[in-house]
Parts: structure tokens; C-alpha cells; sequence
């Protein structure tokens, strides 16, 4: 399984040595504000920022300058699959680290100095917390986004998952795993609220 994921005919090594070795101060500080905002722990801020949107919205009753706020139904369905989903996630990640038991570049490559930015890291590096987490953004707000909004999210997802392999965290394999995972948590999460709002019409309607 190991040498199915990481050997990739030698590009996923290569691939990620040409971007670690990246060694540009902007680069540098950038990958170190990506590690930080895109830690799966500041799930909870954004869950937060939610509740707060739909409290002012509601407060406002949707008049004067509440007008510019998402609509009660945007933020409740927002704040739900971003709920559902960072339980997804954190199942998935912390499920499917030991399963395939990869290292991280610091330890598999041995033969090969690292450029490492903030750290040291631990545990096991398949798949990527940072790329699932924010992957599950991107899912969790995507709906509702328009053009630019949708091209801040890309945006957002590949600044996260080159940052972590600039900063030497994770190989290349490990960001596509967490853009995999995050993926499925995003998909599965939506399901389950579209599910939940069938449900509650069926009910209503009888």
C-alpha cells in the first residue's frame, strides 16, 4: 500500500522536493498562515461566525442594514453541513492515519535534507488535516457562492495544500487524500441536511 501511494513512478517524491525547496521569505510566511488558518480547529470560529450571522440576521428581521446578510435558510443550512462535516472529517482523518500507517518527509526521507517551516510534526501524514479541513469548506460554503466567491475558495483549498508541502508537513499523495476526504465529508454532510429538510416537508405536508 505504501509503495501504491507514494511512489507514484518517483513523482510524488519529486513533486514534493521541488516545492519544499522553495526557499522565498513570502513563501515562507505564507505557508506559515496557512498552517495556521487552516487548522481543523478553527472549525469552531467559523461555527461561530455563523451562529452570529444568523443571530444578527434575525435580530434585524431581515430589515435595514440586516438586508446584506445571507438568508436565515443559507446560514442554518451553512452551519449545519459545516457542523456534519467536521465530524466527518475528524472521523475520517484520525480513522484513516493508522490504517495506512504513512510517515511523514521528515521520516521517509532520510536520505534528503527537508526544508521544514514550523512544526515538528507528529503522527502518521495520509491523508492531510489541513487539505480535508479545507476542502470541507470549500463544500460547506460552495452553494452559496457565486463566481468570485467559488474562485476564493480554489484559491483557498491549493494555497493550503501547497503550504503544507512547502513547509515539509506532507507529500504531495497526503494533500490529494485530504482533498479526497474532505470531499466525501462535504458531499456526504449536504446529503444528510437535503435529507433531514425532505423529511421535515413530508411531514408538513401531511
Amino acid at each position: 500500500m505504501e509503495r501504491f501511494l507514494y511512489q507514484w513512478d518517483g513523482w510524488n517524491e519529486e513533486i514534493f522536493l521541488r516545492i519544499n525547496s522553495l526557499r522565498v521569505p513570502w513563501i515562507d510566511e505564507s505557508s506559515r498562515w496557512a498552517t495556521r488558518l487552516g487548522d481543523g480547529e478553527n472549525c469552531a470560529w467559523i461555527i461561530f461566525l455563523l451562529l452570529l450571522l444568523l443571530l444578527l440576521r434575525r435580530w434585524s428581521n431581515g430589515e435595514g442594514w440586516g438586508r446584506i446578510l445571507p438568508s436565515n435558510s443559507s446560514l442554518i443550512r451553512c452551519l449545519s453541513v459545516c457542523v456534519i462535516g467536521a465530524l466527518i472529517t475528524l472521523i475520517l482523518v484520525k480513522g484513516l492515519k493508522p490504517i495506512f500507517h504513512m510517515p511523514r518527509p521528515t521520516e521517509a526521507l532520510s536520505h534528503h535534507p527537508v526544508h521544514r517551516i514550523g512544526g515538528p510534526f507528529f503522527g502518521f501524514s495520509f491523508p492531510s488535516g489541513h487539505a480535508t479541513f479545507s476542502m470541507l469548506l470549500a463544500w460547506v460554503f460552495w452553494r452559496d457562492f457565486r463566481a468570485f466567491g467559488r474562485m476564493v475558495l480554489v484559491a483557498w483549498v491549493l494555497w493550503i495544500g501547497f503550504s503544507r508541502v512547502h513547509a515539509g508537513a506532507h507529500f504531495p499523495v497526503d494533500i490529494v487524500g485530504g482533498w479526497i476526504a474532505g470531499s466525501l465529508a462535504g458531499l456526504l454532510a449536504w446529503e444528510i441536511v437535503n435529507l433531514s429538510h425532505r423529511s421535515q416537508r413530508t411531514m408538513l405536508v401531511k
